[in-house]
């Protein structure tokens, strides 16, 4: 048991399921139950498995669409609108080094404006606005124009 034990979490997806359903038909009469019980697999797994064993169909995982979605993703135009509120208080790297945008406003100040188009202070943190501007490619920082140069004293 120790071995197909050790086996079956070393394997991963479609593998994983049929190396279950093999062990399910050979040692526990196809009853998943009895899989359960012995292998610890869950009982839905051994199910899948045997099905995708009897029918050579392979059922495809959709792991990317789980996870809590991003704020964007549930208020269509969000995006949008800090956006155009960002462009309006943005500011260029002044020597052109970066090709990302400066704001002169804070995120708070942001999250303010957009209390102000509708959008309700539960829906989302400060914290969020300023991860949603960083993923839009701009950066809260103190503007700074120029580098102020050092004197040199001559003696």
């Amino acid at each position: 048991m120790k071995s197909f034990k050790s086996a079956i979490q070393k394997l991963t997806g479609y593998k994983r399921r049929i190396f279950i359903a093999e062990l399910t038909k050979d040692y526990f009469d196809g009853s998943p139950r009895k899989a359960e019980c012995y292998l610890g697999v869950g009982r839905k797994t051994a199910v899948l498995g045997l099905r995708e064993l009897e029918t050579g169909f392979v059922c495809v995982e959709n792991f990317h669409e789980r996870g809590r979605k991003k704020t964007e993703e549930k208020f269509g135009n969000l995006k949008d609108d800090i956006s155009e509120i960002a462009d309006a208080e943005g500011q260029a790297d002044p020597k052109f080094q970066t090709d990302l945008i400066y704001l002169k406003i804070t995120a708070g100040e942001t999250k303010k404006m957009l209390e102000k188009k509708g959008y309700s202070p539960e829906n989302f943190t400060e914290r969020t606005v300023c991860n949603i501007l960083n993923r839009q490619g701009y950066k809260l920082r103190k503007v700074r124009k120029t580098k102020p140069l050092k004197k040199k004293v001559v003696l």
